[in-house]
């Protein structure tokens, strides 16, 4: 076994990790490769209010060996604030995977774990990356405690006029204060288990980094009142989302890419609140978004929802690319295997922020 050195990554590392995450891809239905140009570190400020990014590297060399991600940050929890962890990212390289290399990344998260920042984490895993599955779901070799929670279902949702009687009124964030927006976003968003807790002050930070007010849509209903809010959150300028394999899905039609190099145009429909979590509100508000942003650059917007979530009926009418990733609570204590408080409300996971 090559000997190697487990630690916190600092700047220097910037451009292997950019390298291992651009050359490990995800595998499943659709394989992707994702990149954060100009850098990493920029790129995972959206992660969290803390962000430590653990890289293991051969001693003598500095090859990179594995990498991944720890993010601290505020969400609703049962409709209190509380700081969780989320770990994304985790990658090894592919002459590398051996449990060993993996056993001490995780002894090394062990430690971190220990500052008591957060009393578990999420982390999500595409449905058929089976291998990983396997091998995080074990608990072998020091692994922290892996606990299915449920299922995110992300629509990569093709850009479309399309005709459909609307009842909401649809208006710009700018037509309102932002507290406004903000205090829309934690009286609906708290009703939701892990809602992000965003403040005005989060606005030109790297914690929404290239969000504006003007991105945010606003449904209101007949009395002028906010019934829904959303932001279309273009995150090109830091994260990139490449196909390298989507035999499945050529068929259809629905893919559109350079074909150089594959890179996906789209953006995320991120922060969305509807009041009574109401389908009809959520279609309303993609149907001006979808006709606002065709022919703009944008091929695709990509939007997040829990596989229960009353919201996945405002998607019906869109022609999109559906996958499933298995949402996992993580865990180094038993709080894994007692999360039955963690059931009382419809998960919501931020897709611009995993």
């Amino acid at each position: 076994m090559v000997k190697c050195i487990v630690k916190i990554a600092s700047k220097e590392d910037d451009y292997i990790l950019r390298e291992g995450l651009k050359t490990n891809q995800i595998e499943g239905s659709i394989s992707v490769s994702f990149e954060t140009e100009p850098s990493f570190f920029n790129a995972v400020q959206v992660q969290g209010k803390k962000c430590q990014i653990v890289v293991i590297k051969t001693e003598e060399e500095g090859e990179l060996i594995a990498f991944g991600v720890r993010a601290i940050k505020p969400v609703f929890v049962n409709g209190e604030i509380v700081n969780i962890g989320y770990l994304s990212s985790l990658r090894v390289t592919s002459k590398f995977r051996k449990n060993i290399y993996l056993a001490k990344g995780y002894k090394f998260l062990r430690k971190l774990d220990q500052d008591n920042c957060a009393p578990f984490y999420l982390t999500t895993i595409v449905e058929d990356n089976l291998e990983a599955r396997k091998v995080l779901e074990s608990g072998k070799a020091g692994l922290p405690t892996y606990t299915p929670y449920g299922n995110l279902l992300t629509y990569l949702v093709k850009l479309d006029r399309i005709k459909q009687s609307k009842i909401y009124k649809i208006k710009k964030g700018t037509d309102f204060p932002l507290e406004s927006v903000i205090n829309f976003l934690h009286e609906e968003g708290q009703k939701k288990q892990f809602y992000p807790y965003y403040k005005v002050s989060d606005f030109g930070t790297g914690f929404l980094k290239g969000l504006k007010q003007e991105d945010f849509y606003i449904a209101v209903n007949n009395k002028e009142e906010i019934v829904g809010i959303f932001a279309k959150w273009d995150q090109r300028a830091f994260k990139q989302v490449h196909l390298t394999d989507c035999n499945q899905f050529k068929i259809s039609g629905l893919l559109k890419f350079s074909p150089k190099a594959k890179r996906i145009n789209f953006f995320y429909v991120s922060l969305f609140t509807i009041k009574d979590n109401e389908p009809k509100i959520l279609e309303d508000m993609l149907l001006t978004l979808s006709l606002d942003e065709v022919d703009k650059g944008f091929d695709y917007f990509a939007i997040g929802l829990e596989e229960f979530d009353p919201l996945n009926e405002a998607l019906n009418h869109f022609s999109s690319i559906k996958y499933k990733s298995k949402i996992y609570i993580v865990s180094f204590s038993n709080i894994a295997n007692e999360i039955e408080f963690l059931k009382k409300r419809v998960p919501y996971l931020e897709l611009g922020a995993l």
